[in-house]
């Protein structure tokens, strides 16, 4: 694609002295998740909640975020896109979130009155498809939920409606209506960055785990129903929670398979390194033994032409110190 734009998760980061290796959208989400002790300071700047009164507007801050992109990742983005993508990452965590706190809070607690046991092999497939269904409604719910999760007022309640409690079932979630819009192909008409071939694919994060690491207990959580109820939101909190911790542990091995890669990799380049200088060490040494034989050879020829014997051993003295 040539003439057209790139997908925000399909480039990758051309700096040569990065090489990375990234897409937009991870490096924006990386920009998302800077953490300074106390807050995701970015999002927090995003939006509009620092005290700092630098005077920085959202244009400003894409504008910002356009220029880290040019300058160490060598990706063009313009501000317009950038704006949108921000924008989508929070809308797509909060369907998200309004699903796990509403729909799926519910298809939980049902799943508890079925089995009475979250070990259960159906109980497992209810877990794993409503989770499903939250990484559809948001390919970066391990990491917006983290950013996001904590701050109160990121977003406005999306649920359409006060009261009503929708009738749900597990089932109807590969099929639901359900808004499942993508959160990284946002692209506007001056977009100029060009697509790479080749580029990483997408993560979504979606790993299984076992229904204790999500906070799954012996013990039931009934949730109260009623239309017009306040729901608890115990079990899916829950369930957030895990997510959370699975990813972590998940980083963590990442990191640690990474170092011990890198240390297997450091140690095999010095035994290269210790091999190619004994190998040029021998070669040395021999074309110093075949030198010094052919001089002796050479020797032996003026010797017989009747060269005077200290030219003779002038000679040697001369070519064998060539050879120290």
């Amino acid at each position: 694609m040539s003439n057209g734009v790139a997908f925000w998760h399909k480039d990758v980061c051309k700096n040569p002295s990065c090489q990375c290796g990234k897409s937009s959208i991870q490096i924006l989400l990386d920009w998302l998740s800077v953490y300074n002790g106390d807050v995701y300071i970015n999002f927090v700047r995003w939006r509009g909640g620092t005290r700092s009164k630098d005077g920085m507007n959202k244009v400003s801050i894409a504008s910002e975020i356009s220029q880290i992109l040019h300058r160490e990742h060598s990706i063009v983005r313009n501000i317009d896109s950038i704006k949108a993508n921000i924008q989508e990452l929070i809308d797509s965590y909060g369907r998200a979130k309004d699903f796990m706190g509403y729909t799926g809070e519910g298809l939980l607690s049902a799943a508890d009155e079925r089995y009475h046991d979250p070990t259960a092999p159906g109980y497992l497939v209810e877990v794993d498809t409503i989770r499903d269904k939250c990484f559809k409604l948001c390919k970066h719910w391990d990491v917006l939920e983290k950013v996001i999760g904590d701050r109160a007022s990121a977003r406005p309640l999306l649920r359409s409606s006060n009261d009503d409690d929708d009738d749900y079932s597990v089932d109807m979630l590969n099929t639901s209506t359900l808004s499942e819009n993508g959160d990284e192909n946002i692209v506007t008409a001056n977009e100029t960055a060009e697509y790479v071939p080749g580029s990483p694919p997408k993560a979504t994060g979606k790993r299984k785990s076992e229904p204790d690491k999500f906070g799954f207990g012996s013990g039931k959580k009934k949730l109260k129903t009623e239309s017009g109820g306040k729901r608890s939101f115990g079990v899916g909190e829950s369930l957030m929670q895990g997510l959370k911790a699975q990813a972590q542990v998940q980083a963590d091995l990442s990191r640690e398979v990474l170092a011990s890669r890198a240390a297997e990799l450091q140690l095999r380049k010095e035994n290269e390194d210790r091999h190619f200088m004994l190998r040029m060490r021998e070669i040395d040494l021999k074309a110093k033994e075949l030198r010094h034989k052919q001089i002796i050879e050479e020797a032996r020829l003026m010797s017989s032409m009747s060269f005077d014997k200290a030219d003779v051993m002038e000679y040697i003295r001369d070519e064998l110190s060539k050879i120290q």
